[in-house]
């Protein structure tokens, strides 16, 4: 987990809905799963089988929800070399022992094959192919 200052929080969270204590998914993407998804991929190199942004072909299909004080976003990613990922992003609280309050982000990867999608526990995921929005700032898109 990489630990975020409040600056940093608050550009990440500039266009996210409101958080509730209910835990839900949408089946339609905010702006602000661009933000999450270019965030992810500023951290993705650094874990095992990570990739760059420059890396990135075009995103395929995505889910986003809020848990609580998080929020979550997930990626189907197909790479310039032909592999396929699933970038998974998480961003929230975390309550220290001595109830101060610390911002946390996950980044994590994992390779896919054929399958559209990977099976993930919890349920509740709303996939949505309506991602152009990412595809358009991807590199080498015109």
């Amino acid at each position: 987990m990489a630990h975020v200052d409040l600056a940093t929080a608050q550009v990440i969270a500039a266009d996210a809905y409101s958080i509730t204590d209910n835990s839900h998914a949408r089946s339609t993407l905010t702006r602000a799963s661009l933000l999450y998804f270019f965030r992810a991929l500023e951290i993705a190199p650094a874990r095992p089988s990570g990739f760059g942004r420059d890396e990135v072909e075009r995103v395929e299909a995505a889910w986003e929800a809020i848990h609580g004080d998080w929020i979550s976003c997930g990626y189907i990613v197909a790479l310039r070399s032909g592999r396929r990922a699933y970038l998974q992003y998480d961003f929230g609280e975390h309550l220290r022992e001595d109830d101060s309050v610390e911002l946390v982000e996950q980044v994590d990867l994992l390779p896919i094959a054929a399958e559209r999608a990977p099976r993930l526990q919890g349920g509740g995921i709303k996939w949505t192919d309506e991602v152009q929005h990412i595809n358009d700032h991807l590199p080498g898109q015109p």
